[in-house]
């Protein structure tokens, strides 16, 4: 199954947002990048113009003004900002938003001395997507953190420290990303092939009599899905589109046939039975010379999608459109080459 790759760095984060890449380093893309991977039926092109949806919630650079990868000046840095709490409960509400309290400044410290070091992180989030005023449950109800306390003062945890190499991945809105992965499916278009088809006459079929109208790609009408992985991450969404029927229609030609999707994907073999294949008549014959009618062919599809949270869904109806011209000859035109 085929793998592809795309990186949200993109522009437009929520108000405060930190600038780095999905590798820490500080580049316009912001620390709130991810990479989605993807597998099966996928045409990145159909993304184009669409922007990734922004995380709710990932870890940024602090606020406070020492280097996060110098665990002992941030130590420092930390104890004073403790300090400086104008009241006693919001001292003990910023030693409840380190994980472990102030044990874990020595603990930073500790493993900073090990390998390459660490470095501390702040929680950011997108105040747009937080439904409640009161936002710090549903942080923690969406996976961006956990719940904390210091004597009883309660908190989120705020800071974290990771190896220096490693970056926290941001926490996406699953029916978000699940919207994005159906952009981003195949849907191959129904062109259409025909017979009889005329080659004498520039490919035309002929007048008040039925034709053998099928899909060109038997993958217009067949079941297509992928699946789209926020990587370092066990979050995933699957999208699965059904097609529901197949439209030919020309009105110029006096044609209007719903066909489904079995009988859209059936083509014409001499000697094969037609009771189950998609066949239309026209009733009026193009003019000599031009390029004939508009033929048009369009598939309905419906789509759902689930996800590694347990979360699921439908999509509204899609469909999908191409057009063709087609000649349609007179029965008493001299016929060569049938196929």
């Amino acid at each position: 199954m085929a793998l592809l790759v795309a990186a949200f760095v993109g522009a437009g984060h929520p108000a405060g947002a930190d600038v780095g890449e999905a590798d820490g380093e500080e580049t316009p893309g912001g620390f709130s990048a991810y990479v989605i991977d993807w597998e099966g039926d996928v045409d990145l092109s159909r993304t184009a113009g669409v922007s990734l949806p922004p995380p709710v919630c990932w870890w940024g650079r602090p606020d406070l003004a020492a280097d996060p990868t110098d665990a002992g000046a941030w130590r420092e840095a930390y104890t004073a900002h403790v300090a400086a709490a104008p009241v006693w409960d919001e001292g003990y509400r910023r030693i409840a938003r380190l994980p472990g309290g102030m044990d874990a400044l020595d603990r930073a410290h500790e493993a900073d001395q090990v390998g390459l070091g660490i470095r501390w992180w702040q929680l950011r989030y997108d105040h747009a997507q937080l439904r409640d005023v009161d936002f710090t449950g549903e942080l923690v109800e969406r996976g961006c953190t956990e719940a904390s306390s210091h004597q009883s003062v309660p908190a989120i945890v705020e800071y974290r420290y990771r190896p220096v190499t490693e970056v926290p991945p941001p926490v996406v809105d699953v029916e978000s990303l699940a919207r994005y992965a159906y952009v981003a499916l195949d849907l191959v278009l129904p062109t259409l092939e025909w017979n009889p088809r005329i080659s004498a006459q520039g490919g035309a079929t002929m007048v008040n009599l039925p034709t053998w109208m099928w899909v060109e790609r038997g993958a217009a009408l067949e079941q297509r899905s992928l699946r789209a992985r926020v990587r370092g991450t066990d979050l995933w969404v699957e999208v699965v589109a059904e097609p529901q029927s197949l439209v030919v229609s020309s009105p110029d030609g006096g044609v209007s046939k719903r066909c489904t999707p079995s009988e859209g994907r059936r083509s014409f073999a001499v000697g094969r039975d037609d009771a189950s294949a998609c066949l239309v008549t026209f009733l009026r014959e193009s003019a000599t010379g031009g390029d004939g009618f508009q033929l048009r062919a369009q598939t309905t599809w419906r789509a759902t999608w689930r996800a590694s949270t347990g979360a699921d869904g439908t999509f509204d109806l899609m469909t999908i459109t191409a057009e063709t011209p087609i000649r349609v000859a007179s029965t008493q035109s001299l016929v060569v080459d049938v196929r």
